[in-house]
């Protein structure tokens, strides 16, 4: 998570609305929570599974979403229109590239990248 609460503080000076979506086994939460909070100070949703990021994203009208997991942000098209692949291993980029789905190997990048748009 190095780097994660000095991007989110950039974010949310921007004007962004975050929210972080994160499946975290119940022991594994408050840690994370500690870590994120003094810089989200928003929504933090847990959940059990990747499938339940979708349902996630349609309920709270997410337009932007990093995930380090392909298939769950090719589940996405239609819901959010900027979608992140974090650290995408070299055999993903082909497919970021025919899917509209940015690569990003830092918290930095995807900073950058939403500053652009």
């Amino acid at each position: 998570f190095l780097g994660i609460p000095g991007v989110l503080t950039q974010l949310k000076a921007m004007g962004c609305e975050i929210f972080l979506v994160a499946v975290r086994e119940q022991k594994d939460r408050a840690s994370l929570m500690t870590l994120l909070s003094p810089s989200v100070r928003g929504p933090i949703r847990f959940c059990n599974h990747e499938s339940e990021k979708v349902a996630l994203c349609k309920d709270l009208g997410l337009t932007s979403f990093v995930d380090s997991t392909l298939s769950t942000l090719t589940e996405l098209p239609e819901i959010v229109t900027r979608r992140f692949l974090f650290r995408p291993r070299k055999s993903e980029l082909r497919q970021c590239e025919k899917m509209n789905i940015i690569p990003a190997d830092s918290w930095l990048d995807v900073q950058s990248q939403l500053q652009k748009m």
